[in-house]
């Protein structure tokens, strides 16, 4: 089973590999080292004397189980989980996405169990991250205190029919993975990225999205391009977050983005063209800031890829420089490919990798010559658009964050305003069972989303999970629970932050033209 792990031997090779590639297509490029922590691990069942395929989920801890069928609890239904459970086994089909997979380990590594073996519905393994905690905040979390594992679908059968030996290794240790930087040279100082991913858990460097940048440098290295384009190879896309938080997600990214902003060039970027996990199908997703969708829109006519428009950032890579105020976009498969990702299943891009290759090029092309600067009513259309018919402290907070583009130049309303208004929204439930995730403009405050709360909290009758990035509140649900006063603190609290915020910002921009008036004794800047 192969893997690309941020931090080992492998990857390294990769990306050895990749830059003398790409030294020949671009006018420089060079690697930065990240800290990580680096994941490695041995599946393996035995049985009469036979061995099955098996996969760990990071970051399981080792194990050694001798497991019979009498101790095998076989959870078809998911209401099970409410009920007391008589195995110290469990075995459950692995869930259909993320969310689904986290809440799910949370909820069965608080019953006494010893194991969790998922299973998938064909003969293959996947492998996700599980961790000790429920939210998707950017606080620490723990690890996982029950081994959990994959098997297929036969192995599956097996397990219920016959006693088997299981032998999980795992080992985490510190690190130093890579990020490739190379670079396009336009002109001016402006900057344009495209990021990919080289890491994998299951999976060769052909399953990765940065399989695709050789051919996207071939495209547009005859460009005359008028700003600078970076392309990005990045490194701990799931796993290797050396701050070990609840949102793992693109640790390799965010010290980068930490590390330019530190170095005072996070400035520079015009906007981001962000390829997630691809693999072999007709169907894309682009998920797009709404500046960007009218140059999405343009883009995606007579293409033979059905193409699917969305907002929601959550868990992919545009999300990390939707929260530097960097209009973002990311071209991926999931979820339509799920399946594919981080699993043995062959679906490596071959016959449609030219025709990804093409819209990619085509996207990218058009975001360097966008200009959205000039659209910031765009911004505000959409922002009253997608919070509907909301309470008046919600609209008095869109309307102040509005009020921004009264002081500050149209480039830095737009970055604040994109920086200040993303979050993440996420409310779960044991039963009935219900995840849901979102990332968009001001997303805990919607009508959309608010009713969904509302609702969610009303039929929940088990575990109920309700955060964002900073924080999550877990409770149970029963009947009689104070829905309508919980609601109201939520929104009290949501506000209360967002506000916060945008009086930081006020105090920074107020700072900034202070400063001015000292250093050039001009008057104007003396009185602001």
């Amino acid at each position: 089973m192969e893997s690309i792990l941020p931090g080992s031997i492998k990857e390294h090779r990769v990306t050895r590999q990749l830059t003398t590639n790409l030294k020949s297509l671009v006018d420089w490029v060079k690697f930065i080292e990240i800290p990580v922590y680096t994941w490695s691990s041995e599946c393996n069942i035995e049985s009469s004397g036979e061995n099955y395929q098996c996969a760990v989920l990071p970051y399981s801890p080792p194990a050694i189980i001798e497991v019979n069928p009498a101790i095998v609890k076989h959870i078809e239904d998911l209401r099970d989980l409410q009920r007391p459970l008589s195995g110290s086994v469990i075995l459950i089909k692995y869930p259909k996405n993320y969310a689904e997979l986290r809440w799910l380990y949370y909820i069965l590594s608080a019953k006494n169990i010893e194991l969790v073996v998922f299973y998938t519905s064909g003969d293959f393994v996947k492998a996700d991250i599980v961790l000790g905690t429920p939210g998707f905040t950017y606080n620490p979390s723990t690890l996982p205190k029950v081994p959990t594992i994959c098997v297929s679908s036969k192995v599956a059968d097996l397990i219920t029919k016959r006693s088997v030996v299981l032998k999980v290794k795992s080992q985490i240790s510190s690190g130093i993975a890579r990020i490739i930087l190379a670079g396009i040279n336009g002109r001016g100082e402006r900057e344009v990225h495209l990021v990919s991913h080289h890491d994998s858990i299951i999976g060769e460097f052909e399953k990765t999205s940065s399989s695709l940048l050789m051919d996207l440098s071939r495209a547009i290295k005859s460009w005359d391009s008028a700003p600078n384009l970076v392309l990005i190879s990045s490194s701990a896309r799931d796993v290797g977050d050396k701050q070990f938080t609840e949102y793992h997600y693109t640790w390799g990214l965010r010290y980068l983005l930490e590390l330019l902003e530190k170095r005072g060039l996070l400035s520079r970027v015009h906007s981001a063209l962000m390829i997630g996990p691809l693999h072999s199908t007709t169907h894309v997703k682009i998920v797009v800031h709404p500046l960007l969708e009218q140059l999405i829109l343009s883009n995606t006519s007579s293409l033979s890829i059905k193409v699917n428009v969305d907002f929601n950032h959550a868990l992919l890579e545009s999300y990390v420089y939707m929260l530097k105020g960097i209009p973002a976009l990311t071209v991926t498969t999931l979820p339509y490919t799920w399946w594919c990702y981080n699993s043995t299943l062959d679906c490596t891009l071959r016959t449609s990798s030219t025709q990804l290759v093409e819209f990619i090029v085509r996207l990218l092309k058009g975001l360097v010559e966008y200009e959205y600067i000039t659209r910031a009513h765009k911004l505000n259309d959409y922002i009253i658009r997608s919070l509907g018919e909301v309470r008046v402290e919600v609209r008095a907070l869109a309307s102040r964050m509005r009020s921004l583009s009264r002081v500050l130049s149209a480039k830095e309303y737009l970055s604040e305003a994109t920086r200040l208004s993303y979050g993440l929204f996420y409310v779960m439930c044991s039963e009935p069972f219900t995840t849901i995730i979102e990332s968009d403009v001001l997303v805990e405050l919607s009508q959309r989303n608010i009713q969904i709360l509302q609702r969610v909290i009303n039929e929940c009758r088990g575990d109920l999970l309700v955060g964002n990035s900073d924080w999550y509140l877990l409770a149970r649900s029963r009947p009689g629970f104070l829905g309508e006063v919980f609601l109201e603190a939520y929104i009290e609290k949501i506000v209360k932050n967002r506000n916060n915020l945008i009086d930081s910002s006020i105090s920074e921009f107020t700072c900034r033209e202070a400063l001015k008036g000292l250093k050039h004794d001009v008057e104007e800047y003396r009185n602001k």
